[in-house]
């Protein structure tokens, strides 16, 4: 078990370290490795797609501030107050931008779902000693859903069978992955560790003498074959026998065995001459088939003597074969020059949660379009409201997708980012419109647009920033989103049960308040939340539910009558508050056995053993493990 001390940026590699996207990538000859075991089980590791997942919103609803009452002077530039068409435009692409952002997500693919049990019956297995069966399992589920949790465990469970080329090629694979997400932590964590083994690291070595090299001539190792530019190059190997199969067309097979008995040890192997397959001798073909005759009526007929057939010039001899040997392998197979996929490099960055960012993106490009027609005062031409929405939206599209083209972003950062625009333009909003109302300010929908419109670009820029320093998963994300969306709503209703005459603008400010100390809270406390996304979908579901059930509950048994002492107001604050916690509560215990996200990492622990140990004059105990 891996357990370095947190201080050094290290961690532990546990049950829920899992899913990041890339295999071993070897930019030279020294970043495979090959293992003696079976093909199946020891074959590199290959790479996968996982299924996108949208991700969760927070959605806020609107805010109306008219142009003035009846009894305000009239706006400049001709605007009355009547609602004008570009006013319900603007309300209309506000509320669809919002509805957009606060999309449900998409529920987690088979397999990721497949991948975590995998995971999970992995862990089981190291922790019981079975290490064979266990790296299947972590191979197995990196294969459906590829993690950078799955390859450091694969590496751990490798380095305890004493297959070091193996798990070297699987922390290296660990080291890009997390490099290629932007994790540091876990980057230098997998480097360090493929550092230390590689001082341990056996070779294979292939020569191939100039005579030994015959027109496509075919070196398989395993199920892998040895490209020419891999010639005369050491290749990491795990220890034990490895055979080698020497094979090209025209000439008899040959099968070399090379056996690396420890550690830190080059074994070369000396690619032999092919022999010639000797030229088979002609066979004659079959005797051609004639039809039947019938037999003379005489008895005493001598036999007729018929002769034999002769062979035909020129027929083709058949396939020949040699005893004790199988036949060469088809010629039309991959030859030398085929690199064997451990060598590869790995294709493009995988997006993740790219698509998610460039949509958003686009969305808040077509609100500064909405804010630009406010702020010119250009809702009586039509021209240019369509110019402005329109290059709002090309622009949001066009700075996200070049952007990110060359960038790595993770699901839970586009998460976080979506979290940050839809929490920013609440801030903007509400606290604007409360300063507009406080004040009585005049022009106070250009400042509320242009105020929340600033509130989106500031919490999104702090959405990016918060995925990438801290790596929450996905589940943390939805946490943290749902503590700020519970804390703003107890604010709002614990006003309402004790405080009912509080004026507005004061009940804006503290809900506000309230609103980004949840965010806060949740953030801190996200680390430690192992929920997977569906979970925190669930348990925001059932907070809605319970809040809508202890409303309903307290309708029914306070009514509807309004009173002076606001005795109604309060049961309805009540009966909502306690039913929105209830439903939190429950739906929280009830999802308790739900898959854990698979990017959860849990706090390091120490595993040591302590077992009895001689001493030149005595016995003693010994303390071993990883601290």
């Amino acid at each position: 078990m891996l357990s370095p001390d947190a201080d050094k940026e290290s961690f532990m590699i546990q049950p829920h370290a899992l899913h990041s996207d890339e295999h071993i990538a070897a930019t030279s000859i020294e970043n495979a490795a090959r293992s003696p075991r079976s093909a199946g089980s020891e074959r590199s590791l290959r790479r996968g797609l996982r299924a996108p997942m949208a991700n969760p919103r927070l959605a806020i609803t609107g805010w109306g501030g008219g142009h003035g009452g009846a009894n305000d002077a009239p706006r400049e530039r001709g605007r009355g107050t009547a609602p004008t068409a570009v006013t319900l435009l603007i309300g209309l692409l506000f509320g669809l931008l919002v509805g957009l952002l606060s999309r449900p997500a998409v529920a987690q693919s088979p397999n990721d779902t497949s991948a975590e049990i995998l995971f999970q019956e992995g862990r089981a297995l190291l922790e019981a000693g079975d290490y064979a069966n266990a790296c299947d399992k972590f191979e197995a589920s990196h294969r459906l859903a590829h993690s950078v949790g799955a390859l450091l465990n694969l590496g751990d469970c490798r380095e305890r069978l004493g297959e070091i080329a193996s798990a070297w090629a699987a922390f290296r694979g660990a080291a890009t992955s997390a490099r290629e997400r932007g994790d540091s932590i876990r980057q230098r964590f997998a480097e360090k560790r493929a550092q230390e083994l590689r001082p341990r690291l056996s070779y294979l070595k292939f020569q191939v003498p100039p005579e030994s090299r015959v027109d496509q001539l075919r070196i398989a190792w395993g199920d892998e074959i040895i490209s020419t530019a891999l010639w005369g190059v050491r290749i990491p190997a795990n220890p034990g026998e490895h055979e080698i199969r020497i094979s090209a067309p025209q000439h008899l097979s040959q099968v070399v065995r090379v056996t690396i008995r420890e550690e830190a040890e080059t074994q070369v192997v000396e690619i032999p001459v092919l022999e010639r397959s000797p030229e088979p001798a002609p066979v004659p073909p079959p005797a051609p088939t004639q039809a039947p005759v019938e037999p003379a009526p005489a008895v005493d007929a001598a036999p007729v003597q018929r002769p034999e057939a002769t062979p035909e010039a020129g027929a083709p001899p058949p396939p020949a074969t040699t005893p004790g040997l199988a036949p060469p392998r088809d010629a039309a197979a991959p030859t030398g020059n085929v690199v064997p996929p451990a060598f590869r490099a790995p294709s493009a960055r995988d997006s993740g949660g790219r698509d998610n960012f460039i949509f958003s993106s686009t969305l808040v490009g077509l609100y500064s379009g909405v804010v630009l027609v406010d702020v010119l005062d250009a809702g009586n031409d039509f021209a240019p409201v369509v110019a402005s929405l329109a290059g709002g939206a090309s622009l949001g599209f066009g700075a996200s997708f070049l952007g990110t083209r060359d960038r790595s972003l993770s699901r839970s950062t586009s998460d976080a980012y979506s979290v940050g625009l839809t929490l920013g333009a609440a801030n903007g909003l509400l606290v604007s419109a409360a300063l507009m109302s406080e004040r009585d300010m005049e022009n106070e929908s250009e400042a509320v647009q242009v105020s929340t419109l600033a509130g989106m670009v500031l919490g999104g820029a702090g959405g990016v920033w918060m995925g990438h320093a801290f790596k929450p998963t996905r589940g943390q994300v939805a946490f943290a989103s749902l503590m700020s969306i519970l804390s703003g709503a107890t604010t709002g209703l614990g006003l309402l049960i004790t405080r009912p005459d509080i004026d507005n603008d004061t009940s804006v400010y503290l809900m506000t308040a309230g609103l980004d100390a949840g965010l806060v809270a949740g953030s801190v406390f996200a680390p430690k939340i192992d929920w997977s996304l569906g979970r925190g979908n669930l348990v925001r579901l059932g907070a809605v539910l319970g809040a809508a059930t202890g409303w309903s509950a307290a309708l029914l048994t306070s009514g509807t009558e309004v009173r002076d002492d606001d005795s109604v107001a309060r049961a309805w604050g009540i009966g909502t508050l306690v039913g929105m916690w209830g439903g939190f509560a429950l739906t929280t215990f009830m999802s308790r056995d739900m898959l854990r996200d698979p990017g959860f990492v849990a706090k390091p622990r120490s595993l040591t053993v302590l077992t009895p140990m001689a001493l030149p004059r005595g016995a003693g105990l010994s303390l071993s493990g990883r601290f």
